[in-house]
């Protein structure tokens, strides 16, 4: 089911009815495949289609400034919706960039806010959802300002573990980051050639393994502690 990911998401923040669930899954839609390396949000969706839950791989938003320098402001896993504004606010669709092949489900809007009239509990859980994005996006902001190199790539790949293993009901040790290392470090404020230094660094000591493009963490809670690492943010993906 397209929805089932983003459904478990929703009913992790907070009760849905029977009906409520029902709708959610009920969403009309359709599937569009995207290729690695594709910058999109209005080339696939019009302003009328354009609510996107990711179904497969791995997408970012985006921000390109006027030098041509781009930052990676967010991360989205499958389960997750990605451009959430769309819903309220009749505005230009943020950047969307696949960093691997993606597949999403494009939702016209009219049908999600159709739902959310006739099932009005569904506002709640989504402020929630919306809430729960922001959560993440400060932590983000704290490694851009706070965290060294080191710091930030240990707190991004245990995030990741826990974001890419809710599905499966726990934290995974060891899952795809279809990933460039030029990518996290626009992720994260940091140049190529210190990621490349930071990553050999964190395999040498046993903490992370990233190579093609597979992330293995050895010790989870040698991992945690090095990135000063608390899930409590990420409260849709835990049990």
């Amino acid at each position: 089911m397209a929805l089932t990911r983003f459904v478990e998401q929703l009913r992790r923040l907070g009760p849905l009815s029977e009906a409520e669930e029902q709708a959610l899954r009920s969403l009309p839609g359709r599937y569009v495949d995207v290729p690695a390396n594709l910058d999109f949000s209005e080339s696939i969706s019009s302003s009328s289609e354009r609510i996107l839950v990711l179904v497969e791989g791995l997408l970012a938003s985006c921000y390109d400034t006027e030098e041509g320098e781009r930052q990676l402001t967010a991360l989205h896993v499958p389960g997750d919706l990605c451009d959430l504004n769309s819903l309220v606010l009749a505005s230009k669709p943020m950047c969307l960039t696949a960093l691997a092949p993606s597949r999403v489900y494009a939702v016209a809007r009219g049908a999600f806010t159709d739902a959310m009239q006739r099932h009005p509990g569904l506002i709640g859980i989504l402020w929630r959802y919306s809430s729960s994005r922001v959560l993440i996006l400060n932590e983000r902001v704290v490694s851009l300002g706070s965290r060294d190199a080191r710091q930030s790539l240990c707190h991004l790949f245990c995030e990741l573990a826990v974001r890419q293993g809710f599905s499966s009901g726990g934290v995974t040790t060891t899952y795809a980051l279809p990933i460039k290392q030029h990518q996290l470090g626009s992720a994260l404020g940091i140049t190529y050639v210190h990621v490349n230094r930071t990553l050999r660094a964190l395999r040498e000591e046993g903490l992370v393994h990233f190579q093609h493009q597979i992330v293995t963490i050895p010790n989870w809670d040698r991992l945690t502690r090095q990135a000063g690492f608390d899930p409590g943010y990420l409260t849709g993906y835990l049990q």
